[in-house]
């Protein structure tokens, strides 16, 4: 079976911004493998510079609109990406992993801002967002993201700065085949979790 997955991931302010990848997950008899096909590292425009570091300290009205526009913008940034590569009906579904603002699992709190509707309405594609949410209820650390994967040890290894927004391709991938992707061994969680809201952002 094939998997052809986008993977988002907003990583700092220092770290490039936005993370997309486009790849091919293969599985075959419960083994995975996965073939990179695009990707691309875009910078934040200085107005989203400006809203990130606001988000933190934002008045709870302002932080909700933050978060319904940022995932409105990380939607108008896949379109944009689609088109470039020329993947026009070649998308099975959008995982993403927004921009951390507060994460501290000890207290069973985590938030990353990005609106998983929001994404799923500016792109009319499945979207799967908020995937360590879950586990950090179930009293785990939502991570690391590398330890999530036990199924491509060998290949993320060689997947370079993308290799995060590959992982939450293939983590939204088994939430879209309903099968655990976060480990309560690796997080320490009372149990082992199929983490992340479903958007479905097309007509059923």
């Amino acid at each position: 079976m094939v998997y052809k997955a986008i993977g988002i991931v907003s990583g700092s302010l220092l770290d490039g911004g936005l993370h997309i990848v486009y790849a091919f997950f293969h599985e075959t008899a419960g083994k995975w493998s996965v073939e990179p096909v695009a990707s691309a590292r875009e910078p934040y425009p200085s107005e989203w510079e400006e809203k990130l570091l606001q988000a933190t300290n934002a008045p709870v009205p302002q932080y909700l609109a933050t978060d319904a526009e940022y995932g409105h913008y990380m939607g108008s940034r896949v379109n944009a990406f689609i088109q470039t590569h020329q993947l026009y009906h070649q998308v099975h579904l959008v995982a993403f992993q927004g921009y951390a603002v507060l994460h501290y699992p000890e207290k069973r709190i985590a938030s990353f801002l990005g609106q998983g509707a929001a994404l799923a309405a500016a792109t009319a594609l499945p979207v799967v967002s908020d995937i360590p949410a879950l586990d950090i209820a179930l009293g785990g650390h939502g991570g690391p993201l590398e330890a999530l994967v036990p199924l491509l040890p060998e290949q993320l290894s060689v997947l370079g700065e993308h290799k995060d927004a590959t992982i939450i391709a293939l983590l939204g991938v088994l939430r879209w085949r309903e099968e655990y992707n976060v480990v309560q061994s690796v997080t320490g969680a009372s149990r082992s979790s199929i983490g992340g809201a479903l958007w479905l952002g097309g007509e059923a």
